[in-house]
């Protein structure tokens, strides 16, 4: 409801209704990463959620950071990459985007 006073007298108001709406938040991207030093295998479990119960994680991927293809996977999916450069320094980056299309790494 809002009111309009002029020198404090009711000059006019108005009544509507309003229905709020949940904010559809990113996905909280979250996973486990392992290195295999024998292997030179690095594992990536994805263990992301939905911080409002909108829309569910659909697709995470990983690039892993050494010109390879990116890995492209479903919520809850294990990623595998073996490097063949061991002993260069590489940054993963993780990507989970929920059914929205919106995504956090």
């Amino acid at each position: 409801m809002l009111t309009v006073r002029l020198d404090g007298k009711v000059a006019g108001s108005a009544t509507r209704s309003v229905k709020p709406v949940a904010s559809d938040l990113p996905p909280a991207a979250s996973a486990t990463c392992t290195w295999d030093a024998n292997t030179w295998t690095a594992t990536v479990i994805d263990t992301s959620t939905d911080p409002d119960a909108t829309s569910p994680v659909d697709v995470v991927t990983v690039d892993w950071g050494d010109l390879s293809d990116r890995s492209v996977g479903a919520a809850g999916d294990t990623l595998i990459h073996t490097y063949f450069r061991p002993s260069a320094s590489h940054t993963l980056t993780f990507t989970a985007i929920d059914t929205s299309l919106r995504s956090n790494a």
